[in-house]
């Protein structure tokens, strides 16, 4: 499963939260922009996570970032409460994605930056927790995984048993 990080968690609790998910076997992209040390996170994750660099408040570049490539992403997390609008979602669903968005998880109190009606009406689940902890991250994605079709085969490689 692919995840981008919006806005990264501070200090050590971002190195913390970036190996809980590579050890759940996530491909983790970065957004670089609310970093306060750049060089030292690409130095220090160059090898194990993708990195990007935008405004993530600013929504064109975000469903940039969303939709580069046709890759797309899986889950997105957020800790600032990026809104992510219907415009955002119909985007990151688009079926001509790889990965198509499947859950907002948001690291803080209250979801009104997201379009839940919209979220709702593709699909996509939005959690959000008052703390940061990769388990608070991965509660929603294995709920999703257990939609997918081939789930056996998501679970088993994510080290989920069903």
């Amino acid at each position: 499963m692919r995840i981008l990080l919006l806005d990264a968690a501070p200090g050590e609790l971002l190195d913390r939260e970036l190996e809980c998910l590579l050890g759940h076997g996530l491909a983790v992209t970065l957004n670089l922009r609310r970093v306060t040390d750049r060089t030292s996170a690409r130095a220090a994750w160059t090898d194990r996570v993708g990195f990007a660099d935008f405004d993530a408040f600013d929504e064109s570049a975000l469903i940039a970032e969303i939709t580069r490539g046709g890759v797309g992403y899986h889950a997105v997390k957020s800790r600032a409460g990026v809104p992510l609008r219907a415009v955002f979602l119909a985007a990151a669903t688009d079926l001509a994605l790889a990965n198509r968005l499947r859950v907002i998880g948001r690291a803080g109190a209250g979801s009104d930056h997201v379009d839940l009606a919209a979220a709702a009406r593709h699909g996509v689940t939005v959690t959000q927790r008052a703390v940061c902890e990769c388990i608070d991250v991965l509660s929603s994605p294995e709920r999703v995984v257990m939609r997918y079709p081939g789930r056996s085969e998501a679970m088993g490689v994510l080290g989920w048993s069903l």
